[in-house]
């Protein structure tokens, strides 16, 4: 891996700026008050259920429970409340019947794009006195960087 020793204080400012979303994202208080705004009964871990398998579905619940961070069990408990509601469906995978796949239905759209319109808001209420410019670069920079970013994760392995 090639970097360099100092790296430049733009890329400082970009990785305190990771950290804090990273931050907000993962805090109890701020999840709580988007399921809240967004009137949906859901739990934080079933948001983040939901999230994973509109993200990453079809999936196996131990993928899910992999990409979660918690075990078998636990992802399993978590997944049949959403399954009960209609909001995350269980069929049969084809390349091993004893095996299952998790996917989102319609129901669960439904509700992702609530807990997704009270995100944009946030996010459209914090750059209400920016410039429409200032906020569409924005957006491209944003969009250009998460490929880059992407791209680079994908490419560099985990171990040199």
């Amino acid at each position: 891996m090639t970097t360099s020793p100092d790296p430049a204080p733009h890329v400082h400012e970009i990785a305190s700026f990771m950290e804090l979303v990273t931050d907000m994202a993962r805090t109890p208080g701020y999840r709580d008050r988007l399921l809240q705004r967004a009137r949906v009964p859901l739990t934080r871990s079933g948001s983040a259920v939901l999230s994973t398998v509109e993200r990453a579905g079809p999936l196996a619940v131990s993928e899910l429970a992999e990409r979660l961070g918690v075990d078998q069990s636990t992802a399993s408990r978590q997944v049949k409340p959403l399954q009960e509601r209609g909001l995350i469906s269980r069929t049969s995978d084809p390349a091993d019947r004893r095996s299952s796949l998790l996917s989102i239905t319609a129901a669960g759209r439904r509700v992702r794009s609530r807990v997704r319109d009270a995100v944009l808001d946030d996010i459209d209420t914090a750059l209400r006195d920016w410039p429409l410019e200032e906020r569409t670069r924005l957006g491209t920079l944003l969009d250009r960087f998460g490929a880059a970013l992407r791209e680079t994760v994908d490419s560099v392995p985990a171990h040199p």
